[in-house]
């Protein structure tokens, strides 16, 4: 009776560990990568019947390089993918989340909320090492347009001390994962990652989504978009006041300058005085050629204006030179 007793123990327990291991071989996603420790990544490339049992292609790469690429059971691929999860809780309690530091508070206030640069590598992945490097680098520079959001809401110019020295580890970190990454692959690849961190960093609204998700709390979201709000009404305000100054001024050119047609009535005045044979009381020079020429004036003209500039000074219209 014991014995039967312990082999039905004996046969449960197997069936649980069976149960376990084909749901951890189910969970194993093609094209999915697993952060390791010590800046390894896991890629399960894809998975396949082969005489009878199910293999997965795999490669290990290290700070974007590949390190071993391979072929192993399905089962075996999976304990390693859960190995590298365990290891990333593991990494992750051991690390803070934002940026605070003890005992003291960062001037804004907001900022002891933002991401720790590390935070940032364990949480934002992509689909393999180049993919996940071009999504970080794209969120790094994401994260100093945050910093630039909350000083254009606040009115200032500039940085505080704090804000420049929390901008400055987002931009370092950028800086510093694509110089590594083009250290170890051709300068066609270099290129293709920097497309790549620009195409996420501009035109992929999913990675803003992730972001807010992963990275930001309610209540810093809540801050975000009230400072968002704040600096897109500043901006929309100052459009609007440009818009009418540049209508006042189109309306004031169409409708004229009185001191123009003023002007204008002067020069008509002379101009009525000059006697029928076209003749003045001044002899005509050089000079006064080129005053015809610049005013386009009849040649019958030239000569009376020069000799009616007293009347011009006494008006107040200047000396034509």
């Amino acid at each position: 009776m014991k014995a039967r007793i312990t082999a039905v123990m004996t046969l449960g327990l197997m069936q649980s560990l069976l149960v376990a291991e084909a749901q951890q071989s189910d969970s194993l996603k093609p094209n999915s990568s697993y952060q390791c420790n010590d800046d390894m990544t896991l890629t399960v490339v894809r998975c396949a019947q082969q005489n009878g049992q199910e293999y997965c292609e795999f490669k290990l790469e290290q700070k974007g390089k590949l390190a071993f690429q391979g072929l192993a059971p399905k089962e075996k691929v999976a304990a390693a993918a859960k190995s590298c999860r365990t290891q990333a809780v593991r990494a992750t309690s051991q690390f803070p989340r934002t940026m605070a530091e003890p005992g003291r508070s960062f001037n804004p206030p907001y900022l002891n909320e933002m991401p720790a640069v590390d935070f940032v590598k364990r949480e934002i992945q992509g689909k393999d090492s180049t993919d996940t490097l071009a999504r970080q680098i794209a969120v790094f520079n994401k994260l100093t347009s945050v910093i630039s959001s909350f000083r254009l809401a606040a009115n200032r110019y500039d940085l505080t001390h704090d804000e420049q020295k929390i901008a400055g580890k987002y931009s370092l970190a950028a800086y510093e994962l694509e110089q590594g990454y083009k250290k170890t692959h051709t300068a066609a690849e270099a290129d293709a990652l920097t497309h790549l961190q620009g195409h996420y960093e501009l035109m992929d609204p999913s990675l803003d989504r992730e972001m807010r998700s992963k990275l930001f709390s309610t209540a810093f979201l809540q801050q975000r978009a009230s400072a968002d709000k704040t600096w897109l009404q500043a901006l929309q305000a100052h459009k609007d006041e440009e818009t009418r100054a540049s209508k006042q001024a189109a309306d004031g050119a169409n409708s004229g300058s009185p001191f123009i047609r003023n002007d204008r009535m002067r020069w008509q005045r002379i101009l009525d005085r000059v006697d029928g044979s076209g003749r003045s009381r001044c002899r005509l020079n050089r000079r006064r050629h080129v005053v015809g020429a610049r005013w386009r004036l009849p040649q019958r003209s030239v000569s009376s204006i020069w000799g009616s500039l007293a009347e011009l000074r006494a008006a107040g219209t200047r000396d034509p030179k």
